[in-house]
């Protein structure tokens, strides 16, 4: 009678150790179902949003030319950065193969602006002037010399001086290329334009610059909803108050202070040095150009 007592105790308290499992099956199950919900809902909003920019840039390239092109383009590139800056946010949710997809995604259309805004109106070119060593000039040679370099530095070109006498340039004078206070632009550079020579990035917004080639140093100050793309850095890269942009480069050393919502696809060989910056992201270098491997050796 005793052995019959105790059967049905020890069957109430094997049921009892065997309940609490229920509720851990059913919340391990539930977190994958949320997690498949979440992969399809990122995957609707992402295209919805795709389409919606492609829509639209359809739209503007139907109207044709006009004074609002460079307008409707940058709002659209605008769009396009922060539809990248989303899915880059959520990368380390999203499955390897979904991440480059996404890129691509976003690369194409940024490319797609930029060759429509060359269609429907593109900006007059501008160019980088280098002085060459003045010779030594007869003195009524001499002031007129002086007199036809004091009226290119009034035009306010890039790499001009402001020096009105020949000889080594003063002070202060940036002597690799500048590209400074842009607006919407895109610059193409192609291997041996730049010849290992520094560059420096100041005030620019919204512009996508693109160095396929190696330059010496990079400086970059003030740069706000820009797209970066910088083959190869020879020595290293200063950054300072850089604002939802994207770089894409190579370099020995990066140095970033002072910024937020920067993404970087990086190769480096030392580890960055980051001061006083938020919301920083880091992703392997994927640029790939003829001859660029070359130029990474």
């Amino acid at each position: 009678a005793s052995l019959q007592r105790l059967q049905p105790q020890a069957m109430e308290a094997d049921a009892e150790a065997q309940e609490p499992q229920e509720p851990q099956d059913a919340e391990a199950k539930g977190e994958m179902v949320s997690k498949e919900d979440f992969l399809k809902d990122f995957f609707k909003s992402f295209k919805a949003e795709e389409q919606a920019i492609r829509q639209e840039l359809s739209a503007v390239v139907a109207a044709g030319e006009g004074e609002k092109v460079h307008d409707a383009l940058d709002a659209l590139l605008v769009r396009t950065q922060s539809l990248e800056a989303a899915f880059t946010r959520q990368a380390h949710l999203l499955p390897a193969y979904d991440v480059q997809q996404y890129r691509s995604a976003t690369k194409a259309i940024a490319g797609d602006i930029a060759s429509k805004r060359e269609q429907l109106a593109p900006r007059k070119k501008f160019s980088f002037k280098r002085r060459a060593a003045p010779s030594a000039p007869s003195a009524a040679n001499a002031t007129s010399a002086v007199g036809a370099e004091a009226a290119t530095s009034s035009t306010g070109g890039y790499g001009s001086s402001a020096s009105s006498t020949p000889g080594p340039a003063p002070a202060g004078v940036y002597d690799g290329e500048l590209f400074e206070g842009l607006k919407g632009e895109l610059v193409v550079r192609g291997p041996g334009e730049l010849q290992g020579r520094d560059v420096s990035l100041r005030n620019l917004e919204g512009c996508r610059i693109v160095l396929l080639d190696r330059i010496g140093a990079l400086h970059v100050h003030s740069l706000r909803r820009c797209e970066i793309v910088i083959g190869a850095v020879s020595s290293s890269a200063l950054m300072h108050h850089c604002h939802e942009s994207v770089f894409t480069l190579a370099v020995k050393q990066l140095r970033l202070h002072d910024s937020d919502r920067v993404a970087f696809h990086l190769h480096t060989l030392s580890g960055p040095i980051i001061e006083h910056c938020r919301r920083i992201l880091f992703a392997p270098l994927d640029l790939t150009w003829p001859g660029g491997q070359d130029q990474l050796t």
